[in-house]
């Protein structure tokens, strides 16, 4: 196991519905591209309905930080909802997590491990 000693500095949020919306649109973007080259969007997968294997996810959020977005961002921040309801009605899900994605080194200002 290691740690790490993150500033986020400029993050793009996507616990943001500003944000989501923007890379909804990109979306949008992406699919007529792979449409008029006639390939398939690469799916999210994995071996349950939490689809962990996010390759389109992955795609979409990339081409809008590359193509589309009019500022540089040093990280980007997402919230998942993972796993079974901690209990009958609830809509906490006891896999539920975020997670920092870097992309520029700079943020990165220490590693761990912790004891």
């Amino acid at each position: 196991m290691i740690g790490a000693i993150i500033q986020l500095g400029n993050c793009f949020d996507l616990t943001d519905e500003h944000n989501t919306k923007n890379v909804g649109a990109a979306y949008d973007l992406v699919k007529a591209s792979f449409d008029a080259a006639g390939k398939p969007l690469p799916l999210n997968r994995g071996t349950d309905a939490d689809l962990k294997g996010r390759f389109l996810d992955c795609l979409v959020i990339n081409y809008y930080l590359k193509q589309v977005a009019a500022v540089q961002y040093q990280t980007v921040r997402c919230a998942f909802r993972e796993g079974q309801p901690i209990y009958d009605g609830s809509m906490i899900y006891q896999q539920t997590h975020v997670q920092v994605a870097v992309v520029d080194g700079a943020c990165v200002l220490g590693v761990f491990r912790p004891t």
